[in-house]
């Protein structure tokens, strides 16, 4: 029997709802969306596993000028550890969901991407994380990839466990590196500072939000964005869009 989205939706999980908030800034504003590079935020839909999304914290939608879609699909972690040990449930869930929506039928190569949203990574593995990620998106094969990263005093020791750790978490048939090399290209990982009184986070979504509102109103700014966080609280219990 498939959860309803009020078990699964983490109403009242402040750090969710901020993050929800955050890309509903985007789609009020009418600007770009983290995590998809040169689109434009078209929508935003929440807990959805119940409608066959692996990735169901949070969708979204968003097109390029040229009116081409893509698709950021995450899972929401306040604190995870980006590690393969059998004890961190929260990163083994993330990749295995993922590569699940990774090898959906209709995910666009190139454009679509998938991953995780956090408030607090350890800043070293997020490092070493993120310029791993980096060099999957700038490698034009998985040979190219792999050559970098195993060349000693080039790459980190840590790169290399990120890589080793997202391997062992990924099923059998993902274990090839031309596999595990294109699902890093389009994995993400997303920290959200929106917790904390002044978090960069929240500020630049306020400010985002002041400048799109009439100069008589701008004072309010901050007022709109405890509003959107509300309805993200509200629109997770029901798997809203």
């Amino acid at each position: 029997m498939t959860a309803s989205p009020e078990a699964t939706g983490g109403v009242g999980y402040t750090f969710e709802d901020s993050v929800v908030a955050s890309y509903l800034t985007s789609l009020l504003v009418e600007g770009g969306a983290r995590g998809i590079s040169e689109a434009i935020t078209d929508g935003v839909f929440l807990q959805r596993a119940a409608l066959g999304e692996p990735l169901d914290d949070i969708i979204v939608e968003a097109s390029d000028r040229y009116g081409q879609p893509a698709k950021l699909a995450l899972q929401v972690k306040q604190s995870p550890t980006l590690s393969s040990a059998e004890t961190n449930a929260d990163f083994r869930d993330v990749i295995s969901a993922s590569w699940r929506e990774f090898k959906k039928d209709g995910f666009r190569m190139g454009r679509d991407r998938v991953g995780l949203a956090a408030a607090n990574i350890a800043q070293s593995t997020l490092r070493a994380a993120r310029s791993t990620l980096e060099w999957a998106r700038t490698s034009k094969s998985a040979d190219d990839f792999f050559r970098r990263l195993e060349t000693k005093n080039f790459a980190s020791d840590a790169q290399r466990r990120f890589v080793s750790d997202v391997q062992a978490l990924l099923p059998a048939e993902a274990k090839g590196e031309d596999n595990s090399w294109q699902f890093l290209r389009h994995f993400v990982i997303l920290v959200f500072d929106t917790l904390s009184e002044g978090g960069s986070g929240s500020f630049e979504a306020i400010e985002r939000l002041r400048n799109a509102l009439p100069t008589g109103e701008r004072h309010r700014a901050e007022e709109l964005w405890v509003r959107l966080s509300q309805i993200s609280r509200q629109a997770s219990g029901a798997a809203g869009s």
